[in-house]
């Protein structure tokens, strides 16, 4: 579909639904319906433009093949994100649009908002809030391709410009039109039409559709944030920066539902910053505002709605650069007990990731190692919802590899009566030997398989619905027993 025809279908559906309900329910609502119509409008688009192009030999990271991808979801999202936490428009709408450029076809992510004259004064206003938002994620403006993945339009209340970062492109389409046609002449010009409009008669949609070239790595929009990590056994954490004039530091950290959290801005020293030096604002990956940027706030605390990434924005209002003490306080939540044993072999921040899964750990108090020999640690093999599972290897460094292999261990949600396999570990009833444990548990023991190199010998055993795995490589029975009982011993109340 012709990208004006595209544009022009969803303006006219958009603009039919404001009119429809400009004379019964409240703007708040009208603008609601317009977004969903939107949507729909711009889905069926998208489905007839997936009508049109070639079946995919291999499947591609998006609905539709080719060489432009969207971006990670995780950048999607802060994009969205941001536009919500930035803009004075209803929750943004995201979607997955067909996209092209010089030949190249594909996919891209696209978010929509839409708002009258009363929350934007004219075009520029809108122009600029977008610009910041994408500047302020590392974005830059190339002007020599305002229109570069053909999801825009072009005439009279149309503004279409791209933003680059490395490989992957963003483009931004605004459009303003009447709430109605009939409200201007088509023998005026636009501008005088609206001069005589009232503001919420305009109404203006702002497109943002962004994708990466694939045909060479891009740098993620997450470069430009950092990460909160909490040391071990930790329940605060610190950082240390300096905001320049007039610029944001972005931060994010991930916390869970029902946990509360504490945010305070503080001078380098742990003094009381002044309040027109800079400020915080808060937000969660779903848009959820905790403190928005007009707030001037120095501290938040309270308890997080969602389990999910909270961006953490320190915003200078000063003129001169300003140096800051960011500190952050989660505490476990009430059931730490059960979630966090009250002796792990690992940090907070890692159990905490461990725990978004869904999966109450089992760990042990600690993995018993030889005389002389790096401590173990964990290198993530799986993490998502339901279901964790991790290599335990010898030092920071090993990362799997066979050499410095401790073992193994994972945890799934199930409805089995007895273990199933994992994403990366088999598991077959006939080859285990049953086996009690502590709390009357029942174990299923599989040895090790030895050839040019061992493999794990691995314990498993189903607790509460859930199934859960330690192994150590080449380990003894008795060994491998004692370990699987310790973590039961452990964790279970």
């Amino acid at each position: 579909m012709n990208p004006l025809r595209w544009t022009q279908s969803l303006i006219l559906i958009l603009l039919t639904a404001l009119l429809i309900t400009a004379c019964g329910p409240s703007d708040e609502e009208s603008i609601a319906v317009s977004v969903a119509l939107t949507q729909t409008a711009a889905a069926q688009a998208t489905e007839d433009a997936g009508a049109a192009a070639p079946e995919a030999t291999e499947a591609p990271q998006g609905i539709f093949a080719g060489d432009l991808q969207p971006l990670s979801a995780a950048e999607c999202d802060q994009l969205a994100a941001f536009m919500v936490n930035r803009l004075p428009v209803p929750p943004v709408e995201q979607m997955e649009v067909a996209v092209k450029r010089e030949g190249e076809t594909g996919s891209g992510c696209q978010a929509i908002a839409v708002g009258t004259g009363e929350v934007f004064p004219d075009m520029m206003v809108v122009e600029d809030a977008m610009r910041g938002i994408l500047e302020e994620l590392g974005w830059t403006e190339d002007p020599t391709a305002p229109a570069c993945l053909g999801t825009g339009g072009w005439g009279p209340g149309a503004s279409s410009s791209c933003y680059t970062q490395a490989d992957a492109l963003c483009e931004l389409f605004v459009h303003v039109d009447p709430i109605d046609d009939a409200l201007c002449s088509n023998d005026e010009p636009i501008t005088v039409c609206f001069n005589n409009l009232t503001p919420e008669q305009i109404v203006y949609t702002i497109n943002l559709t962004c994708a990466l070239d694939t045909n060479a790595a891009a740098e993620p929009l997450d470069s430009e944030l950092e990460r909160i990590e909490f040391n071990p056994g930790e329940v605060r954490a610190a950082v240390h920066g300096e905001v320049p004039a007039g610029g944001f530091d972005h931060y994010v950290l991930t916390a869970m539902t029902d946990q509360e959290m504490t945010v305070n801005l503080l001078g380098t020293g742990g003094d009381v910053i002044a309040h027109d030096t800079a400020a915080l604002v808060i937000w969660g990956a779903d848009g959820t505002v905790l403190i928005s940027s007009h707030a001037d706030a120095l501290n938040w605390a309270g308890t997080l709605p969602f389990t999910q990434d909270y961006y953490i924005d320190v915003k200078s209002i000063s003129a001169q650069p300003v140096a800051y003490t960011l500190e952050v306080t989660i505490p476990p939540t009430s059931s730490a007990g059960q979630i966090f044993p009250q002796v792990g072999p690992f940090p907070f921040g890692e159990m905490q990731s461990i725990v978004l899964t869904g999966v109450p750990p089992m760990l042990p108090p600690a993995f018993p190692v030889e005389e002389g020999l790096p401590e173990v640690v964990a290198h993530m093999l799986t993490m998502d919802e339901g279901e964790y599972e991790l290599s335990l290897d010898y030092g920071v460094d090993c990362q799997g590899a066979g050499a410095c292999h401790y073992g193994a261990m994972a945890g799934m949600k199930v409805d089995s009566g007895t273990p199933v396999e994992t994403s990366s570990f088999p598991f077959i009833l006939e080859d285990a030997q049953v086996v009690d444990l502590a709390h009357s548990i029942t174990g299923y023991f599989i040895p090790a398989v030895c050839g040019a190199n061992c493999d794990d010998a691995r314990l498993w055993w189903i607790y509460d619905g859930y199934e859960y795995m330690l192994g150590l490589k080449a380990g003894r029975y008795e060994d491998v027993l004692a370990l699987a009982n310790a973590a039961i011993v452990n964790s279970v109340p």
